[in-house]
């Protein structure tokens, strides 16, 4: 929807996480007007979503439940999800409308005066650049692990996995390591389905670098990184359980877990993905 002139967007009970929301909120404004978001959900909804611990959701639901349930700012709560925690920004410094929770008169006298839009609009600027740099970066990161990708086209992404250096010029499904594999990889697909908008269904990258996927064409591309994704738990490969542990707060008892989380939704380098591609950019980091 590409419509002028929306200036209230109500979002009817919880969203399906924090980028569903941010992205139907993106609808008013287009033309930089004052706008406004308005979320209503039913008292028992919302009790019960105080009491869901936040550790058992994926990011993007829990970031939508800490939006929901804050008593401080809430724009701090997108900001820390969209940029990170060190990016985090509340209503006054990102010169924007005061959510709820900010309005208030003590507030309200804090923002006047010119000291204060002077401190304003340097904070504003400062992060401006700030993020620039930020998303230089990610995006400078995400060309190397579409590069990787590519070059995996032609190689094994086991043995890429494995750092090994020597005849790693043939399939995955013929590498000697794969006779470690629980199961195929193309039953383990069927078993395990991505959520939709995160992830080409072909290749795991990101729906929109997937060029197919963008299309809705069949992709071509060889998958690379689940055998990559389940290698490195099926053989505890140290440097890639790291990794997993990191993004998951936790450990796994087994492939079956593992496998409900790799295909959960996750962001990567600013893009919707899964856990599986978060997994995968992170041994990409590894070894540049």
């Amino acid at each position: 929807m590409n419509i002028d002139r929306v200036m209230v967007v109500i979002h009817a009970d919880k969203p399906y996480g924090c980028i569903s929301f941010i992205q139907g909120a993106g609808r008013a404004g287009r033309g930089g007007e004052d706008v406004r978001s308005i979320l209503t959900i039913e008292r028992g909804a919302f009790m019960q979503l105080c009491k869901t611990e936040s550790r058992t959701l994926n990011p993007d639901d829990a970031a939508m439940q800490e939006y929901m349930t804050t008593t401080g700012c809430r724009v701090k709560v997108l900001t820390k999800y969209l940029d990170g925690p060190e990016f985090e920004r509340d209503c006054r410094q990102i010169d924007g409308r005061r959510c709820d929770n900010c309005v208030s008169p003590k507030r309200v006298r804090e923002d006047d005066g010119p000291q204060t839009q002077k401190r304003r609009v340097k904070e504003h600027l400062l992060r401006d650049r700030t993020v620039r740099n930020f998303q230089r970066r990610k995006s400078k990161d995400m060309k190397y692990v579409m590069d990787v990708l590519e070059c995996l086209q032609n190689q094994c992404a086991i043995c890429w996995c494995f750092q090994c250096t020597e005849d790693i010029l043939h399939e995955a499904q013929d590498c000697p390591t794969v006779e470690f594999l629980l199961e195929d990889i193309a039953h383990w697909k069927k078993k395990n389905m991505y959520v939709r908008d995160s992830a080409c269904f072909g290749c795991s990258v990101p729906g929109d670098m997937c060029v197919w996927y963008s299309e809705s064409l069949t992709c071509v591309r060889k998958e690379v990184v689940i055998p990559v994704c389940l290698m490195v738990f099926t053989l505890n490969h140290y440097a890639g359980m790291k990794i997993v542990n990191q993004l998951a707060g936790r450990e796994f008892v087994d492939m079956k877990d593992y496998s409900r989380w790799l295909v959960q939704r996750q962001r990567v380098c600013g893009f919707n993905s899964t856990n599986a591609f978060a997994v995968f950019e992170g041994l990409c980091r590894k070894y540049m």
